[in-house]
């Protein structure tokens, strides 16, 4: 066994604060090792390989010898370079003092002070999980203390996930980017040392809940540790350990170089899980002694306990391929070289692999294979695991169609690029409970196996900056040469990049517009744009409808009686569905500057929203609440600042149901998702569109409902230099039920063909 690196050091058993998720606050003061006792223990050969200690409790600002700790530490541990503070700031007059004493011991002796002060939220939300109120302004005031008289080497916050707080964990992530002070995020497990082994209440989660902490790991992954590889690394492993219960894949330092060293001088491996192995004061028992004669104990919590452990220890990363990535990124990073290799290895990987999937053989050279599930097995892909609310509509339509027409939700099969979010898609609304979920891969696997007697491309866009769109095309040829009907149901198409990078993509799209039986598209313009993809003399069955979103969104108002009802506040509601200005992709032509359009649109915004604030109840409708694909909600604090919070922005994640029914008592809505535009006219809500495609899909979709639609500039020009508010528009209420009757009429005959293959 080596030589542990690493000590944990709770260096008293008591605290003044009443976590919600620690229960040592509720044990009596015990013996704490003492100085002198801490030397003799540290007399060990076991620990001179040690690099690392980290001093802990209960609250170590309570004891008034800390500093005396830390001098032991530094004199005993001949290898020792850091030593990690955590506190939690509840009584500046204490810890102030106390850290700083700390500090002017390690800088003398050359060991670096990482200082962690604990917050598990923003305000109140930090108080309530503490127990204390006050708290929250305590750490302020220690952090900005220790910062503003450079006490300690590194400043962190340190934040505990539980059930009170993890719905709250955007804003504190995004507070301490505004405070340039970085905050690890820690999943709360029940835990022996902190004595809650047994306590399920403050970490068993809802299933929002959970589905929260999930989608939080991907937003820390895409935005908040985009500098720190091996973070990343492990919040990808943690995230798919909660999500779809993978086994451990994280390295941890307790499994074979870290030891525990409790306050009364307990001795043990990790503190989650590991039993006390004996004590190291004054019974004869020697730290080398009890660490080699427990490795039986050791083996058996790595082959039953760690494959489960959501705990945040880490170590040495056990995958050579990921070790090798993580120290490669590491480097660049490190010595300020260009990322460009990189990334320029990284896609010419992903474009061989998008092509591979497309140089799938020709479809004479395999015969039909039979379904051995009859030909009742339906398949829908598109952009799900990466839904907005319009993909969450588009998807419900489709299944209820499908079920209206005869085929049972059980027969539904859905392939998502992240299956835990569309699993929790489904059961936001029950009614299309039923249906089965699995990877894109998994898809790809079974069509090739003849399991699908049919694939829908269900909504959305078809674009050429997507890269999945390649194992969609394989999916469409495995079921094509499985005998099996292929169907595209109310796509988008475009836009269409003019870029190297994006011709597997161009190719994909030919293939499966060439391949589908049947397509439905949501617009004259793809329809148009469709026919240049396709093959001399073909002669598809081709139809335009409404996106698929309108008819969902109708039926549920309907159903609840929301299109028409009253208000129950007689002050107007004013929403907001805002969404950052892609002035690269959508802008190249534009004449004139860019930037300076950005910038002008993004004060015209923020000025209107604090002009309708003043007498108005302002909506930040979040048509989209995950980071791939960009987060509204993030957008809307970046935007704004705590000036969103005020205006009455949660990170909550709403359901669909609860959507339409704020959209629908909507006064009027300033909208720039193109789902946003859909749902106002669906629900008869004056809308303001801005198109910020400039002159796409927006601004058809307006043409058809003969309602005018504002590009940015326009926008800008008539909001700031006009005294009076632009007017919103409310379409012909009798153009919008014939455009969707006629809609419906479409999307049935496309239902009834799908059961009328099924038949035979």
């Amino acid at each position: 066994m080596r030589k542990p690196k690493v000590i944990q050091f709770p260096v008293n058993n008591i605290c003044n604060s009443r976590c919600q998720m620690c229960d040592i606050w509720k044990q009596q003061k015990s013996h704490d090792i003492t100085p002198l006792e801490l030397r003799k223990v540290l007399d060990d050969p076991l620990f001179t390989e040690v690099r690392g200690v980290g001093m802990n409790g209960g609250e170590p600002t309570l004891r008034n010898d800390l500093a005396l700790l830390a001098t032991e530490l530094c004199d005993g541990l001949p290898r020792l370079q850091a030593i990690s503070l955590i506190t939690n700031g509840l009584k500046p007059h204490l810890v102030i003092p106390r850290v700083s004493e700390l500090y002017a011991v390690t800088k003398q002796a050359g060991i670096k002070l990482d200082i962690m002060l604990s917050l598990d939220g923003v305000g109140d939300v930090h108080d309530r999980v503490r127990g204390r109120l006050g708290n929250f302004k305590a750490v302020e005031e220690c952090l900005q203390y220790f910062l503003a008289n450079n006490i300690g080497d590194a400043h962190r916050l340190g934040c505990t996930l539980i059930a009170e707080n993890i719905e709250h964990a955007e804003h504190l992530m995004l507070w301490s980017e505004r405070q340039g002070v970085y905050c690890r995020f820690r999943v709360g497990i029940p835990h022996q040392r902190l004595y809650t082994k047994d306590k399920t209440e403050p970490f068993a989660l809802t299933n929002r809940q959970r589905f929260h902490l999930c989608n939080f790991l991907d937003t820390l992954i895409s935005r908040y540790e985009a500098f720190n590889p091996s973070r990343r690394l492990y919040l990808k492993n943690l995230r798919n350990q909660i999500a779809y219960g993978y086994p451990r894949a994280n390295g941890c330092a307790w499994q074979d170089e870290g030891v525990t060293l409790l306050s009364n001088g307990d001795f043990a491996y990790c503190a989650v899980e590991s039993p006390n192995l004996g004590n190291l004061l004054g019974n004869g028992s020697t730290a080398s002694t009890l660490y080699q004669s427990g490795k039986s104990i050791r083996d058996d919590l790595i082959n039953k306990k760690c494959d489960s452990c959501l705990h945040d220890y880490e170590g040495r990363i056990p995958r050579l391929r990921d070790r090798l990535l993580v120290r490669g990124q590491q480097a660049l990073y490190k010595y300020h070289l260009p990322a460009k290799p990189l990334r320029s290895l990284k896609a010419f990987s992903s474009l061989a692999l998008n092509s591979l999937k497309l140089m799938d053989s020709p479809l004479s050279a395999q015969a039909p294979v039979m379904n051995p599930f009859g030909k009742d097995r339906v398949l829908i892909v598109g952009w799900y695991g990466t839904e907005t609310l319009g993909d969450k509509a588009i998807l419900y339509s489709i299944i209820q169609g499908l079920n209206v027409a005869g085929v049972n939700s059980e027969s539904i099969t859905i392939a998502s690029i992240e299956p835990y979010i569309t699993k929790y898609t489904l059961n936001e609304y029950e009614q299309v409970n039923g249906c089965s979920v699995v990877s894109l891969s998994e898809a790809l696997a079974m069509a090739r196996a003849g399991r699908y007697s049919q694939v829908i491309f269900g909504g959305g866009p078809i674009m050429s900056s997507i890269g999945y769109l390649c194992p969609i095309a394989a999916i469409f040829r495995a079921v094509k040469k499985a005998g099996g009907q292929s169907i595209i149901w109310g796509c988008g198409l475009g836009p269409i990049r003019k870029l190297y990078r994006d011709l597997p993509s161009k190719i994909a799209i030919s293939q499966i517009l060439n391949l589908a039986d049947v397509c439905v598209f949501r617009d004259q313009q793809s329809l148009d744009l469709a026919m240049t993809f396709v093959e001399p003399g073909f002669n598809g069955d081709w139809a335009v409808a409404l996106d698929p979103a309108f008819h969902w969104v109708t039926s549920v108002a309907l159903s609840s009686g929301q299109i028409g009802e009253s208000k129950e506040s007689k002050s107007e509601v004013i929403g907001f569905a805002i969404r950052d200005l892609p002035i690269t992709e959508y802008f190249s032509d534009f004449k004139g500057d860019a930037l300076a359009l950005k910038s002008e649109f993004e004060l015209t915004v923020a000025a209107l929203m604090n002009r309708h604030f003043t007498n108005s109840s302002l909506y930040l409708q979040c048509m989209h609440r995950l980071p791939c694909g960009g987060d509204d909600r993030l957008f809307y604090y970046d935007f704004l600042g705590e000036k969103a919070i005020q205006y009455g922005l949660t990170f909550e994640h709403r359901s669909p149901l609860d959507d339409v029914a704020k959209i629908s008592r909507l006064d009027r809505l300033y909208a720039m998702r193109f789902h946003s535009v859909v749902f106002g006219v669906a629900l008869g809500v004056p809308v303001i569109p801005v198109d910020y495609t400039n002159g796409g899909k927006i601004t058809s979709l307006c043409q058809l409902f003969q309602i005018r639609c504002w590009n940015p500039s326009e926008f800008v020009a008539e909001t700031r230099n006009g005294s009076e508010l632009i007017d919103p528009q409310l379409p012909d209420q009798r153009l919008v039920s014939e455009l969707i009757s006629k809609s419906q009429a479409t999307y049935l005959d496309l239902a009834q063909k799908v059961v009328q293959f099924s038949l035979g």
